[in-house]
């Protein structure tokens, strides 16, 4: 701390608002460790500096430099006593305490026989080197630091790696990096699926096969996509005139996270990362990344599941047309597998109407059901979850369930 006095602003003619042109003139400062006062020039008043007396080293001093060189960093030690970490690297040169740069032979193969195992800190004591010093060394030999993981350490990371979140792995275990538990847990072949997510909803909503189930499956298998990192990102993008859709499923799995919108492209966006979800999509329902050219029917859903699947693939990629002659007609576009399954439980539910053979339209293959066929099993599949489905699509039938296929009736 700078001490000015009265006699020493009267004596020296100070000028607080020219430090410049005062720099050589004399101030009084207090020694930072005995608080006697001193004189010293302005410029060098300004460093934190000790009065002779303390300056020099004591016997102290040069006793605790002895004892902790090697223990202590010279940072650590220059803090102790209250001197710059160069005086104190100045000492232990002058006075010849650290050790000299060559290795003997024994330190070489102390070194060797420690690195791989032991802790560093360890190997500081037991050396007697500095750990900067050792890690400098190593190198030249071309040895691997391996962090030495206690058993119980190792314990806490089976029980808990890829069934818990990482921060909370992190939290069990204080004295590790994130980092270097996921390597640890990859030495040990320990894998996890678990992606951290602030959002809460149902993950195990595709894991019951049910008819809510079966029909999202189908909107999915048509308007959906599973890809992202290890395939956990499912994503439904639609148009933004059927938000609806995207806001009841966001009900019925108690998602408590948001629809993204864009106005400039009117579209409507959920993004959900699962891995638990996308697997249950596959193995239950035949859904896969890339499914575009290589979906599959489901192959363990029963025939009421079936028609809710098939409800939902018609609100995704389904079209509902009707004629100037009032003819109307549901249209499918997809695989020819998922095309052939469709067009087999139409005939099995309806084995006395007719129904058109599955077409190829370029590299895409499209099915139409027509007339009485499209009314009758429009309204099967209406009785299936009656709360759900595209209404701008299924009120076209209206006007036809009583009229017997044509109607007189302009249609909704």
């Amino acid at each position: 701390m700078l001490i000015l006095n009265e006699k020493t602003i009267q004596k020296f003619n100070y000028n607080p608002d020219n430090l410049a042109s005062q720099s050589h003139k004399l101030v009084v400062v207090a020694c930072p460790k005995c608080n006697n006062e001193f004189n010293i020039s302005f410029k060098s008043a300004k460093i934190n500096k000790m009065c002779i007396n303390c300056f020099r080293w004591t016997e102290d001093d040069k006793q605790y430099i002895v004892e902790n060189h090697g223990k202590l960093s010279n940072k650590e030690m220059a803090c102790y006593l209250n001197r710059t970490v160069s005086s104190v690297e100045n000492f232990i040169t002058k006075f010849n305490l650290g050790k000299p740069d060559h290795w003997s032979l024994e330190e070489d193969n102390l070194l060797k026989e420690m690195y791989p195992t032991c802790d560093l800190k360890d190997m500081v004591l037991k050396i007697g080197r500095s750990a900067s010093a050792i890690k400098s060394h190593a190198k030249k030999f071309g040895l691997q630091y391996k962090t030495v993981w206690k058993e119980h350490e190792i314990q806490i990371l089976k029980d808990n790696y890829g069934k818990i979140n990482i921060y909370k792995l992190h939290e069990l275990l204080p004295n590790r990096t994130i980092g270097s538990i996921h390597a640890a847990a990859n030495s040990l072949g320990i894998k996890s699926t678990f992606i951290y997510s602030s959002y809460n909803w149902n993950r195990d909503f595709f894991g019951n096969i049910n008819l809510m189930s079966s029909y999202y499956a189908g909107f999915i298998a048509a308007d959906g996509y599973i890809g992202g990192r290890a395939l956990s990102e499912l994503e439904i993008q639609i148009n933004s005139k059927d938000k609806c859709l995207l806001e009841q499923f966001q009900k019925d799995i108690n998602y408590n996270g948001s629809i993204k919108n864009s106005e400039k492209y009117q579209i409507s966006r959920l993004l959900l990362t699962s891995t638990k979800m996308c697997k249950d999509l596959e193995s239950n329902y035949n859904i896969t990344t890339r499914k575009t050219f290589t979906l599959k029917p489901p192959e363990h859903l029963n025939l009421k599941n079936s028609l809710a699947f098939i409800k939902g693939l018609i609100d995704g990629d389904g079209c509902v047309t009707i004629s100037k002659k009032n003819f109307i007609t549901i249209e499918l576009l997809g695989t020819e597998a998922v095309m052939e399954w469709v067009r087999n439980i139409v005939v099995e539910i309806m084995p006395n109407y007719t129904t058109s053979k599955v077409a190829k339209i370029v590299n895409i293959y499209r099915y139409r059901i027509n007339g009485k066929t499209a009314i009758k099993f429009a309204k099967k599949l209406e009785k299936i979850l009656p709360d759900h489905g595209l209404r701008r699509k299924w009120n076209k039938f209206s006007p036809y369930y009583t009229n017997n296929g044509r109607s007189s009736l302009n249609p909704l």
